[in-house]
C-alpha cells in the first residue's frame, strides 16, 4: 500500500500524514544519532555507518510514535553503545526539537509538489486513489476461474426459427414443464475454492467496516483565492508608510480634532431620555451578544493562518535592534522589505501595546485605515490582530516561566537554549498531543527532577491557554 507523507486535509490545507510525522521523527533521530556517535562517542566511521544503515529496521520494530522514543530511550542508547543514558537524554533534549523543525521543513518542501500533483490534479480520476491504496491487493489475488456452459446457448442460436409467434408460443408452453429442469442447470458454474479469493472479496474482508463508516465523497472545488494576501503597495502608500515607520511608537492614525464633550455622564443622559422605558422593560439577557462574538470568532477561524509565532518574535527582535542603536534610516529600509502581513503585525502590535498602557484605541478606525493603506480586507486585519495578541501573551508567559524557574535554580545557559525551543513548541500549528510529547523531549535536558516537574506543570498549563487561542487539534 502506497503511503503519502504529505496529504491534503479536510479544510483544504496541506500537512503531514501520520506516516509523514513518523518519517520526520526517524530522519531527525538518524541525523542526531550519527552526530552523537561521531562527535560524542568517537565511534569508528564504519561502525557508525553500519548502525545508521540498520537503524530503519530497528526503529520499525521498536518505535511507532514519538512517545515510544521517550519511553524507550534506553533501547536507543544501547543500540549506539552509550552507557551514560543521562548524557544521551540531555543531548536529545537540547537538539531534537530544533533538528526536527529543520527536517520537517525540508521534507515538506520535497513532498508538497508531489501531494499537489496528486490531490489538485483536475484530471485525476477517483479510481486512481482507489488503485493506489488497494492495488497491491489486486496484484496478489489469484485469477478468477469461471466455467460457463455454452452448449444450450449455441443450440438455440443455430436452431432455425419458423416465426416469432410460434417460438414465443412454444417457449410459453414449455416454460412450466422445464422450470424444474432449468433451476437445476446453473448457467455460470464457479469452482469453489476457499483458498482462492477474488480481489473484491479480499477488499471487503479487510475494509468493509471502513466503507460502511466513510462519509459520502464530495468533489467540490475550493476557492483558494478567497483569503490569499498578495498586495503591492502604491508609491504614495509606500512613502506614507516610510514616514510613519520613522517613529516606532508614534501614532499610525492621525487623530481628528476633538469635539466639545457633554459634561453629563452617559448614564445620566440615558436615564433622562429613556428612564421611563426601563421601568417597563424585561430583564436583560446576554445570550445574543455571546452568540455574536462566538460567530465572529468562528468566522476568523475560517481564515487561514497569516503569520507565525517565530515571525512575531523575529520582528520584535529586529525592531529592538534598530531602536537600541537609533538607526532610523536602517529601520526604514528594512521595513520597506517586509510583506504586508508583517507590516500589519507591527502596526497592530503598536496599538495593542497602547491598550496595555491603558490608552484608548478606536479599533474600527484602525481597521479601516489599515485596510485603505494596504488594500487588505478588514477580516484579514482582524485575523492578524487576533494572532498578534495571542503571540504577545504567549511570549510574555514563556519569558515569565523561565525567569521564575531561573530563580529556583535553572542554569541561565539552559534557560536561554530552552527559550528558542519553546518558541518552536508553542508555534501556531500541529496538535496538542504532538506538542506534549515534544515538551517531554525538551525537558530531558533538565536533570533536577523538582525543576523538571515544576516546569512541566507550568508549560502544560500554558499549552492549554495556547490551544484556546490557536486552532490546534
Amino acid at each position: 500500500m502506497i503511503k503519502d507523507i504529505v496529504i491534503k486535509k479536510d479544510n483544504g490545507s496541506y500537512g503531514f500524514s501520520t506516516y509523514g510525522e513518523s518519517m520526520s521523527y526517524f530522519f531527525t533521530m538518524r541525523q542526531l544519532l550519527s552526530h552523537y556517535m561521531t562527535q560524542v562517542l568517537h565511534a569508528e566511521p564504519a561502525v557508525t555507518q553500519n548502525k545508521i544503515n540498520t537503524l530503519k529496521a530497528f526503529t520499525d520494530k521498536n518505535f511507532t510514535k514519538l512517545e515510544d522514543y521517550l519511553e524507550k530511550l534506553n533501547l536507543l542508547a544501547e543500540y549506539i553503545g552509550e552507557s551514560d543514558e543521562a548524557r544521551f537524554s540531555s543531548f536529545l533534549g537540547r537538539y531534537f526539537l530544533s533538528s526536527l523543525e529543520k527536517t520537517k521543513a525540508k521534507l515538506y518542501q520535497t513532498e508538497l509538489p508531489k501531494a499537489k500533483d496528486k490531490f489538485d490534479n483536475p484530471f485525476r480520476a477517483v479510481s486512481n486513489s482507489f488503485l493506489e491504496a488497494y492495488g497491491t491487493l489486486f496484484m496478489k489475488a489469484a485469477p478468477l476461474k469461471i466455467k460457463i456452459e455454452v452448449q444450450d446457448a449455441e443450440e438455440d442460436i443455430n436452431e432455425p426459427q419458423e416465426n416469432y409467434s410460434q417460438v414465443h408460443s412454444n417457449n410459453a408452453t414449455n416454460n412450466n414443464q422445464n422450470q424444474y429442469a432449468n433451476n437445476e442447470k446453473a448457467a455460470p458454474i464457479i469452482e469453489e475454492n476457499k483458498s482462492i479469493l477474488i480481489p473484491g472479496s479480499i477488499l471487503l474482508d479487510g475494509y468493509e467496516k471502513l466503507f460502511n463508516l466513510a462519509p459520502p465523497l464530495k468533489l467540490e472545488r475550493e476557492n483558494k483565492e478567497e483569503f490569499e494576501l498578495n498586495v503591492e503597495l502604491s508609491k504614495d502608500v509606500a512613502q506614507e508608510n516610510k514616514l510613519e515607520a520613522a517613529a516606532l511608537e508614534e501614532k499610525i492614525i492621525p487623530e481628528e480634532p476633538q469635539k466639545p464633550k457633554d459634561t453629563r455622564l452617559p448614564g445620566q443622559i440615558l436615564i433622562e431620555k429613556e428612564g421611563a422605558e426601563f421601568q417597563h422593560s424585561r430583564p436583560l439577557v446576554l445570550k445574543k451578544e455571546t452568540t455574536v462574538n462566538t460567530e465572529q470568532n468562528n468566522d476568523l477561524l475560517k481564515i487561514p493562518r497569516q503569520t507565525l509565532l517565530k515571525h512575531y518574535v523575529s520582528l520584535g527582535s529586529t525592531v529592538s535592534k534598530y531602536m537600541k542603536v537609533k538607526d532610523s534610516e536602517g529601520y526604514q529600509k528594512w521595513y520597506s522589505t517586509l510583506s504586508p502581513v508583517h507590516k500589519l503585525t507591527l502596526n497592530l502590535n503598536n496599538h495593542i501595546n497602547k491598550v496595555l498602557r491603558h490608552e484608548q484605541v478606536n479599533w474600527q478606525e484602525v481597521f479601516n485605515q489599515l485596510s485603505k493603506n494596504y488594500k487588505v480586507s478588514v477580516d484579514i486585519i482582524k485575523k492578524v490582530k487576533q494572532e498578534t495578541e495571542a503571540y504577545s501573551e504567549i511570549l510574555k508567559a514563556i519569558q515569565n516561566i523561565l525567569k521564575q524557574t531561573q530563580a529556583r535554580g535553572l542554569n541561565a545557559h539552559t534557560a536561554q537554549q530552552m527559550y528558542s525551543q519553546l518558541i518552536t513548541l508553542y508555534e501556531n500549528k500541529d496538535t496538542t498531543s504532538i506538542k506534549q510529547s515534544e515538551l517531554k523531549i525538551i525537558l530531558l535536558q533538565i536533570m533536577d527532577e523538582g525543576l523538571k516537574d515544576t516546569l512541566s506543570r507550568d508549560l502544560l498549563n500554558l499549552l492549554s491557554i495556547a490551544k484556546e487561542k490557536y486552532p490546534l487539534e
